[in-house]
Order: structure tokens, then sequence, then C-alpha cells
């Protein structure tokens, strides 16, 4: 996490009571923070059992460092879902191809820990290939 976004937090965290607020207000919080780090994000949600999420985090950091790519993600670790958020300049195209590439090894990545790619923001255009590797019709 680079410095600037940590100060950001640090500074949210310090303005907002999250004992306080309601559930959403950490998560609303962030997003203008999210914009001065990356003007564009892709925003998926993913859902894994709470034991798999350190391993989840911890792999999703490294995939971070691999496309070059600021991953940030909130959600409810209570039940594990995630918003996992790839943050990117849109006038970059390396940075947009090593995004989309990210982002289906992030899909992977779900799929291999006993996860789904589908939580709140269902199948879309993004991750349908991925939703059909783990429910193909037919199956129970």
């Amino acid at each position: 996490m680079t410095a600037g976004l940590l100060a950001s937090l640090r500074a949210i965290v310090g303005e907002t009571s999250l004992l306080h607020d309601p559930p959403t207000a950490g998560r609303k919080a962030l997003s203008p923070t999210r914009r001065n780090v990356a003007p564009k994000k892709i925003n998926e949600d993913i859902v894994m059992p709470v034991s798999r999420l350190p391993k989840l985090v911890r792999d999703l950091q490294q995939l971070s460092e691999q496309y070059n790519i600021k991953i940030v993600n909130c959600g409810r670790a209570g039940n594990g879902n995630l918003h996992t958020n790839l943050l990117l300049g849109p006038n970059d195209p390396q940075q947009c191809h090593n995004a989309e590439q990210c982002l289906d090894a992030v899909f992977s990545l779900a799929l291999k820990l006993i996860g789904t790619i589908s939580g709140e923001h269902r199948v879309g255009i993004k991750n349908a290939r991925f939703y059909w590797t783990r429910n193909r019709p037919g199956d129970a």
C-alpha cells in the first residue's frame, strides 16, 4: 500500500467513527481516496470461506506486484464478501492490458480457493466465462 493511500485511510478512520456510523460508512469514505490514487477502477466482488481470506489477501498482494496494478479490497470479512478494486490510469494502454490479465488471475484465484466470483454484483461480462468454469449447466 502506498504511503499516500495509507495516510488517507488514517485520516478517514480518524474523522469517521465506524462504530457509530452505518456499516457502509467506511467503504463510502474510501471511494474518494481511491480516486486520488488512480482515476479508474475495475470493481468486482468475490466471496470466499472466511478461513481462506488471509491467503486470498496475501495472494492478491502478489498479483498486484506481478501485474503492477494497485489492488484495494473492502467488504465484509465476517461473511467473506470482498469488493476487489483494481486501480489504474485509463490513459495507459499497458496498464489497461495488465489490468485485464490481473482480473483474470483474481477470478482464477477465487475459484482456486473454493470461493465464488459473484456475490452482490451478479455475473457480468467480465466474469461470465469464469462463472461457467465452476457452474456448468447440469451441475448439482
